[in-house]
């Protein structure tokens, strides 16, 4: 009798976590890449970090909305994961939105300005199509407008913009946000069922490819 008590026990610790990783299946949750594609364009430094890339855009409200799901998520993340954002250009009105996200990186302030982007955008329907409306809304947010300017007029910037939309194209996605794991994985909040499952079959995936590189 105790052994089977055991046994049910064991059963229960298991399938809950059998069925959630049953959950997420190649060509239902998540795209795998063609093998070409593999592991290009990554930013890592180490081998045995997983890198996750988030496409988005300031004038994406979808991409708004996600915001608070993945914050608190990249609270919770595995060691070893390596997670950034590039913004994407669907628009030629959305490049500007594209280089106010890159000057922040090359100011340091992103956790900062980030969200502030998104509130001027989506929010309070703050014009950003241009460099001096782009400079105003940083000159607002108490950044100095000769670092502004030497951020925004680098050599870094364009070549970064450049980049962020090659590579949206590279691997081949059509909408925001999405997700890139690894160079290898394809997932967007649709395709995942919602934006806490987006989280987690982004989660599963960094988990597999940690698993992979321990071995």
């Amino acid at each position: 009798m105790l052994r089977k008590v055991s046994i049910i026990s064991v059963l229960c610790l298991w399938l809950p976590l059998m069925s959630v990783a049953a959950e997420f299946e190649a060509g239902e949750q998540y795209i795998v890449l063609p093998e070409e594609l593999y592991n290009r364009n990554m930013m890592v430094t180490r081998e045995d970090e997983v890198e996750v890339v988030e496409f988005f855009s300031y004038g994406c409200p979808f991409c708004h909305q996600l915001e608070p799901v993945v914050d608190e998520w990249l609270k919770t993340t595995p060691d070893g994961m390596v997670y950034r954002r590039i913004p994407v250009t669907f628009f030629p009105s959305w490049e500007e939105y594209a280089r106010a996200y890159y000057v922040t990186e090359i100011l340091g302030n992103t956790d900062e300005l980030h969200p502030a982007l998104f509130e001027a955008v989506l929010i309070e329907r703050r014009p950003l199509g241009n460099k001096e409306e782009v400079e105003a809304f940083f000159i607002d947010q108490g950044v100095d407008a000769v670092d502004f300017n030497r951020a925004y007029t680098g050599v870094m910037l364009g070549p970064k913009v450049q980049q962020g939309q090659n590579l949206f194209q590279y691997y081949r996605l059509t909408s925001t946000p999405a997700a890139v794991i690894n160079g290898k994985y394809r997932t967007d909040v649709a395709m995942a069922g919602g934006e806490k499952e987006f989280t987690e079959v982004i989660t599963f995936l960094v988990e597999k490819e940690l698993a992979e590189n321990n071995n």
